[in-house]
């Protein structure tokens, strides 16, 4: 039965918010432990939109559901067992506190999945798993310009390239295009692709969503806050303006 009211978005756990500035910390070298991201007017970049998961979770069908929980969830283990097997870096312990906070946000939306599986007619179950899915690290990971670039595509697929010419999207962004296949993509009225950085990237013919402009400054601030993992596994981090570096 369809649930018509709007549940506003609710803020992140704790564990989210963790999640979020230590990837970000493990991707550019900086201590975002305690800074304010507010007024350094930062936010942990979404991949699949909130409003897009609300309304799916509150109004889909079982089998619509299972569509998006399950590319999801199946994301964010890829990239939790990547950073888990991270040894030879110095700072290795780091990675593997990540990938503890991906595992429990992936356990918390698995539970929530199971609720909903056993009782799929309940309101406040649906909600329930609205919050788990809103607070899974993988589909928000790391940090990101919000006001100039996060706010603006919040009802959009925020997707993050690689610049890679065999993988140009990352394993979560991959993952958000495959559980909302109809969602628009933010682009730039050039067909760019707004980048989860603050930067523009050229336009990928494979991507096969509808688009949706929208209107970034040209001098918005940039921040290359989140890791890459690639389909071999391996985790990379931001090197220069543009390329990669793979962490050991």
């Amino acid at each position: 039965m369809p649930h018509t009211n709007k549940m506003k978005r609710p803020s992140f756990n704790s564990n989210k918010k963790r999640a979020a500035r230590l990837e970000a910390s493990l991707a550019t070298g900086i201590d975002y432990t305690s800074v304010n991201l507010r007024s350094a007017d930062l936010a942990a970049p979404h991949r699949a939109p909130y409003a897009a998961i609300r309304d799916m979770v509150l109004n889909g069908s079982r089998h619509e559901i299972r569509g998006i929980v399950k590319p999801l969830v199946r994301a964010s283990r890829r990239v939790r067992h990547a950073f888990k097997r991270v040894s030879q870096a110095s700072n290795a312990r780091d990675y593997h506190r990540l990938a503890n906070m991906y595992r429990v946000g992936e356990m918390a939306a698995r539970r929530a999945y199971r609720d909903f599986r056993r009782d799929p007619n309940n309101p406040a179950v649906r909600k329930a798993l609205v919050v788990s899915l809103n607070n899974l690290p993988s589909n928000a990971p790391g940090l990101g310009p919000h006001n100039t670039t996060n706010n603006p595509v919040s009802d959009r697929l925020h997707l993050h390239p690689t610049e890679q010419l065999n993988e140009p999207l990352s394993p979560r962004s991959r993952a958000a295009r495959r559980a909302f296949p109809q969602e628009e993509v933010a682009t730039t009225s050039s067909g760019h692709l707004v980048s989860v950085t603050g930067s523009t990237s050229a336009p990928f013919p494979a991507i096969s969503n509808p688009q949706s402009t929208v209107n970034i400054p040209s001098n918005a601030p940039q921040l290359r806050g989140s890791l890459f993992v690639t389909r071999a596994g391996e985790v990379m981090k931001p090197h220069g303006s543009s390329g990669w570096k793979k962490v050991t």
